[in-house]
């Protein structure tokens, strides 16, 4: 649907006011656009709000919501001007309650593939969010009820939500969503990171149990694991993934791309040993191996003194598959 000139000369005037957001007109134009019907300008009016932090505009941003909530898909579509009034809420760390939890269980379903989209997915995964930093005294069970939703980014949105809680005692519910897995293997590698997050001395021991035996089957969550235990850093992380490793040199081309994860991961401990390690396989392993190292150290050309070492053990091997590796061919 076309804009309306006057829209159009009110978003003309938004873009104006970008200079001077603080100023009076800019708040004068901004409760105008707030006042209206039109989702795209008040989308822009609470994105600009929440960025400057215009906390004088709070009260025409919590009473343009409701607006938008009933039949939601005909005067909000796309869902953009609720996303952005609970953003800008959250941002400025407003406690308003009533408007996250009324956006926590929010869907709107518009005319899409199959069964429609949903298009309310990041309304709930910030309001969410809002939630636990207003310290709202329920929200792990509305969060326990977005693990279950029907949407894969809403169920990682809630184990992310969870762990920036920090509350230990949410810990149990984001291992049992572990435990039993879910349909998208992200929304498990998403869990992994959360359970170290929260307790990694506790949950290290359960990550480290998807790494026991690598088959054709499981190797997606072999590399989340791993991946999640390198990002990580946990005390401890790196005995689990030299030992991983150790177990599959053997298998290199069998499992040559999980190899790369697990060297990937090693890498991002950042720790002396993790480092020895590497240059050690570049050093002395087979080519492939030393590929891989190669490829996990390219984290680290940011340092040039290691670098430079790097760059040493290459030209000492003088493999032309190196070489060509390290120039980046």
């Amino acid at each position: 649907m076309a804009k309306s000139p006057k829209l159009d000369q009110a978003l003309a005037e938004l873009n104006a006011i970008r200079a001077d957001p603080q100023s009076d007109r800019a708040a004068q134009v901004l409760r105008q656009l707030l006042k209206g019907k039109a989702a795209i300008g008040v989308a822009n009016s609470a994105k600009l709000i929440g960025d400057e932090g215009l906390r004088a505009l709070i009260p025409d941003l919590t009473a343009a919501f409701p607006r938008f909530v009933e039949d939601g898909a005909a005067q909000d579509p796309g869902c953009f001007a609720k996303f952005r009034i609970a953003e800008a809420l959250y941002k400025m760390e407003i406690p308003s309650e009533d408007i996250f939890l009324t956006g926590i269980r929010y869907v709107q379903v518009e005319p899409g593939w199959d069964r429609g989209t949903d298009t309310a997915c990041s309304l709930r995964n910030v309001c969410a969010l809002g939630l636990v930093k207003s310290s709202y005294g329920d929200v792990m069970v509305e969060l326990a009820d977005l693990l279950a939703d029907a949407e894969p980014t809403v169920r990682s949105g809630a184990i992310r939500a969870i762990a920036y809680s920090g509350q230990v005692e949410a810990l149990p519910l984001l291992r049992y969503k572990v435990h039993v897995g879910d349909a998208e293997l992200e929304v498990v590698g998403d869990g992994f990171a959360a359970i170290l997050a929260l307790d990694p001395d506790r949950s290290l021991p359960l990550v480290a149990k998807y790494l026991a035996d690598p088959t054709f089957d499981n190797l997606a969550l072999c590399e989340m694991a791993a991946l999640a235990i390198g990002e990580a850093k946990v005390a401890g992380g790196f005995a689990v993934l030299a030992a991983f490793w150790e177990r599959l040199r053997t298998r290199q081309l069998q499992f040559a791309e999980l190899n790369r994860s697990v060297l990937l991961s090693i890498a991002m401990l950042r720790s002396p040993e993790a480092i020895k390690l590497l240059k050690g396989i570049l050093r002395e392993q087979p080519v492939s191996a030393a590929l891989a190292a190669l490829e996990a150290l390219r984290i680290y050309q940011g340092d040039s003194n290691l670098w430079e070492q790097v760059e040493m053990l290459v030209e000492g091997r003088s493999d032309q598959q190196l070489l060509q590796a390290l120039q980046g061919r």
